[in-house]
């Protein structure tokens, strides 16, 4: 069904949920945890997007629970308390309501459209597969579409983004093959809102973004080694993604990211091995993931050697997890330019 119908056959009144649904999704989908916070639980600014799931029917127990871990924040006691004002205003339809006010035509004036486009614009980056992408575009440009209109745009998207995964990183990285190639990824760990005078401020969520090179096999990427986050740069990198998306600090000084590292992989969390998320799935099984840790993220395979030699050298990362400095120019345009003479796939 599309959003329009399901607003129309809702029975809420949107206009009584307004100021306290756009309350409560500002402070999920916009506010920064207190950096003070990570002393006492490794939380990090922007911690607050784990609960960014908010118009997913299968996300709403797991942005509550989110907020309840974090409890230790005022700003997630915060969340916390905004949310149970709509599930008592709402009768427990916290979703129903948070779409209603979010889509329905409300009369001119009774709603900020400005508050409301910046949630929708933050919500957009949470995607977290083919599906989700799709919901993503009917949200950001108020499409209506027929169930046969929508499965094309779905078989669209698993096509161009899972697809052409496999037929690249697949198609270089082969099974049992230790030979390994360069490749750059990179991924939106999670959103933040517009910096003051940033011509967005106050107007859109942006994606914070990490790219990385690093020299990967198929073998190399779907190691299950205790050790892989403390000795694989692929890892590594990948581990300082993740937790940028979950709000955990992934350390600040040499000795607290090995201990890290070392911690990760013999608790044996973080299910990065996975050949689904990299396209070396197979046969009728294949799977349909177009994003990792519900972050979406892009490849470059078959980078030009002097391009990967220039990338790989310290002239173009930063800081104690040699990440590629997207701050530089220089380092953008190559970047770019083995995006033109390579093989980009993925959330391109």
């Amino acid at each position: 069904h599309s959003v329009a119908r399901a607003v129309a056959r809702s029975r809420l009144d949107a206009t009584s949920l307004i100021r306290p649904v756009l309350t409560y999704l500002l402070y999920a989908v916009t506010i920064p945890f207190n950096l003070a916070s990570r002393a006492c639980a490794m939380l990090s600014e922007k911690a607050g997007n784990r609960s960014h799931a908010l118009l997913s029917a299968a996300g709403q127990q797991n942005s509550k629970d989110a907020a309840k871990t974090d409890a230790v924040c005022d700003e997630a006691c915060a969340v916390l308390a905004h949310r149970m004002k709509v599930d008592r205003l709402s009768g427990g339809r916290v979703i129903e309501a948070t779409t209603v006010v979010l889509f329905h035509n409300i009369e001119a004036g009774t709603i900020d459209a400005r508050q409301r486009d910046l949630v929708i614009s933050g919500l957009g980056w949470s995607a977290r597969c083919a599906f989700a992408l799709l919901n993503r575009m009917i949200r950001e440009h108020r499409m209506t579409m027929c169930k046969a209109d929508f499965d094309r745009c779905l078989e669209m998207i698993q096509t161009r983004v899972v697809g052409s995964r496999r037929e690249e990183l697949g198609g270089l990285l082969r099974a049992g093959d230790e030979t390994k190639h360069p490749v750059i990824f990179t991924v939106v760990t999670t959103v933040v809102p517009a910096p003051p005078g940033h011509p967005a401020h106050g107007l859109l969520m942006l994606p914070l973004v990490v790219s990385f090179i690093a020299m990967v096999s198929q073998p190399s990427m779907t190691s299950t080694s205790m050790r892989r986050f403390y000795e694989d740069p692929f890892f590594q990198a990948l581990l300082v993604c993740v937790f940028l998306h979950f709000g955990v600090s992934p350390g600040e000084s040499e000795a607290e990211i090995d201990v890290i590292r070392a911690q990760i992989g013999r608790a044996r969390q973080l299910q990065t091995q996975l050949p689904a998320w990299w396209g070396f799935d197979e046969g009728p099984s294949k799977c349909g993931n177009a994003v990792f840790y519900g972050m979406s993220h892009a490849e470059i395979a078959r980078v030009p050697e002097r391009i990967a030699k220039a990338l790989l050298s310290d002239a173009h990362t930063k800081g104690p997890h040699k990440i590629l400095d997207l701050n530089s120019r220089v380092t953008v345009e190559l970047i770019l330019e083995a995006a033109r003479e390579g093989s980009p796939c993925g959330d391109v």
